[in-house]
């Protein structure tokens, strides 16, 4: 198929059968398809005949291939960095975020002694040039970590290049923000712009960015010079909330708390008054307390807050913690408390858990029984157990991602591995596919056990195929354009969702909101110039309704303000979806994209951690169009 589709992409001659073969290209082909492609960017621009939309679909699928692993050496750099001679936008655009995606991607993408001569060339593109440009210019000096060079007055000024629909300007200062953030000098310019930042004059979406840099300043190994900047602005924007009211008061208070902890961090003393401000979401001032101890330098005090953490009645509170305990060499007090995280009976904390076992294994621990135990428990649970229902995939997901390793392990016995072989290999009658994989993954480096895993697969896949029930059939009375207006402590926004591009999990969603599911539910998740996240019934990313909804992935491009499904592995949708800020194109055909937002980004833009849903209603109107039909020109090219 590879080779059949690189023959289609060369033969083509318009800019619509390059997208498709691009876009097919960066998901089904590899390692040939990357060097065949850069080969041809490398030919390409500046050439007789030179076409932008092909090198456009070129970088496109380059980029994809770079985020799947596959090798980008210099050459591929060098031909992304080629392709910005381009005079047009969208190519400009497609050839950062390349440079972006393959540095990040891989450590060969560009030699030490060339990253600031490539940067040099690239930060030309930072300001001046369409929101768009500039935001992916910045992204690729972050991967690159080289600053630009900003004035500290500049620092957290809007962006004044020309406007751009998908991309608002104080993204663009979110992600100059970020690309500082790489280097001292920039960290110190941080520091710096948030002395001569008054707080009275903040609000958000432009706060964004001062969230940003707080959270960067927050390591206590990093300049030393920037603790009493940071301190000043955390005693000024705490004044300034307590004089504030309403949602000038719950964002100002947001800051203050933020600033709190980076503080808090930098001192290593507690001085977290400011995350109880009632004006904050309950719960705040619990999750400020591990984030301090989060951001401190590895140490046996710091090491002990978080076994002691990882105790918390709380199991979110507890997989927060456990999350900060990766770096560390585990001891025997701290694999009896992990091990103990197990037992809770808490789909949650045992995803942290065996998520943390699996980076710990790889780094050359070997488990302890009793976490081994834990972890084929989990994997392979007896028919019937509750675990083996929809709210603990991800959990089980984690388990067989940490048995994989353990079996790759040259620590394991022979023993050892024969035995999580032979228990993983007998489990064929595994209902969910993405289950089925993680272990065909896991009994890699065990061929035998694996080659009896896929033989037995087919007919008991057919099986539970055939015994399955959970399609989710849409509702007669679902309209043909049907919509959800979301009314949250930041504002209402309404979203228009598309049934002819993920009939399924549309009408899952349409169910729930009408069933008042989402009523009271927080936005638990916001990455400022990426997406906001919500839907999760626990308030940590790993709830859902208790049942899962397959993918429905499509070309549909995820543009700003597009709606998609979050998951944590493939058919694992459930309740919890995204909203995109920005275009991220490195999203589409992985995750599921349910609809767009028509009325209220500006209230997406305001969404902080913690705010809620008060009511999310199903509404819509019959008629008018195709049923289902994607809004707009939803399907477009990715670079655009």
């Amino acid at each position: 198929m590879e080779r059949a589709l690189w023959t289609h992409h060369v033969l083509a001659a318009d800019a619509t059968h390059w997208d498709a073969t691009g876009f097919a290209l960066g998901r089904v082909g590899g390692q040939r398809s990357a060097d065949l492609l850069v080969r041809d960017l490398a030919e390409a621009p500046g050439g007789p005949g030179c076409e932008a939309a092909r090198v456009r679909a070129d970088l496109d699928a380059v980029t994809v291939l770079c985020r799947q692993g596959y090798v980008a050496g210099p050459e591929t750099v060098d031909a992304a960095v080629q392709a910005l001679d381009a005079n047009e936008p969208a190519v400009q655009r497609a050839a950062l975020l390349a440079v972006d995606r393959c540095v990040r991607a891989s450590a060969d993408a560009v030699e030490t002694d060339r990253a600031a001569a490539v940067a040099a060339r690239i930060e030309r593109f930072a300001e001046g040039t369409s929101a768009s440009v500039a935001f992916a210019a910045y992204g690729a000096l972050e991967a690159l970590s080289q600053s630009p060079k900003v004035a500290a007055a500049d620092v957290f000024a809007p962006y004044e290049g020309p406007p751009d629909p998908q991309v608002p300007a104080w993204a663009v200062t979110v992600a100059r923000v970020r690309a500082l953030a790489t280097t001292g000098p920039g960290r110190r310019s941080l520091a710096q712009a948030l002395e001569a930042t008054d707080p009275a004059g903040l609000g958000f979406p432009a706060a964004h960015a001062v969230v940003v840099a707080l959270e960067a300043l927050r390591r206590p190994d990093r300049d030393e010079d920037a603790v009493a900047p940071v301190e000043a602005f955390a005693g000024r924007v705490a004044e300034a909330a307590r004089g504030a009211s309403g949602r000038a008061r719950r964002e100002l208070a947001h800051l203050a708390c933020v600033a709190a902890v980076t503080v808090s961090a930098r001192r290593g003393v507690e001085r977290l008054d400011a995350c109880a401000d009632p004006a904050l979401p309950q719960g705040t001032l619990a999750r400020a307390r591990i984030d301090r101890v989060l951001a401190a330098p590895p140490s046996k005090a710091r090491t002990q807050a978080l076994v002691e953490a990882a105790g918390d009645p709380d199991g979110s509170l507890a997989a927060r913690a456990l999350a900060g305990l990766a770096e560390i060499r585990p001891t025997k007090d701290v694999s009896a408390r992990v091990a103990a995280a197990f037992e809770r009976d808490d789909p949650g904390l045992s995803a942290a858990a065996a998520a943390l076992v699996g980076r710990w294994i790889a780094g050359g621990w070997k488990p302890t029984p009793p976490v081994t135990a834990a972890l084929l428990d989990l994997a392979d649970p007896v028919r019937g157990s509750p675990v083996a229902e929809a709210p603990w995939i991800e959990a089980r997901l984690s388990a067989a991602d940490a048995l994989g390793a353990w079996l790759a392990s040259p620590g394991i016995s022979s023993a050892e591995r024969d035995r999580i072989a032979a228990r993983l290999s007998a489990r064929t009658f595994e209902p969910h596919v993405t289950v089925r994989l993680s272990f065909a993954r896991a009994l890699e480096p065990v061929p035998d056990a694996r080659a009896r895993f896929v033989a037995g697969l087919r007919p008991a896949g057919d099986q539970a195929f055939a015994a399955a029930d959970g399609r989710i059939d849409p509702p007669a009375d679902l309209p043909a354009r049907p919509r959800l207006e979301i009314g949250t402590d930041a504002g209402t926004f309404e979203v228009e969702l598309s049934p002819a591009v993920a009939p399924m999990n549309v009408a899952n969603l349409w169910n729930l909101a009408r069933e008042g599911f989402f009523d009271g539910l927080a936005f638990h998740r916001v990455v400022p110039g990426f997406v906001v996240q919500g839907g999760d019934p626990r308030g940590d990313g790993y709830g859902g309704p208790g049942y899962v909804v397959p993918c429905e992935w499509s070309n549909v491009v995820y543009a700003r303000g597009s709606v998609g499904m979050a998951l944590a592995g493939k058919d694992t949708g459930g309740s919890q979806f995204f909203v995109t800020h920005v275009p991220t194109p490195h999203l589409e055909g992985r995750y599921t994209w349910v609809g767009r937002v028509t009325r209220g980004l500006e209230v997406v833009d305001r969404i902080l951690p913690g705010d809620r849903m008060r009511t999310v209603r199903a509404v819509g109107e019959r008629g008018g169009g195709a049923p289902g039909a994607p809004p707009g020109d939803a399907i477009e090219p990715s670079g655009g």
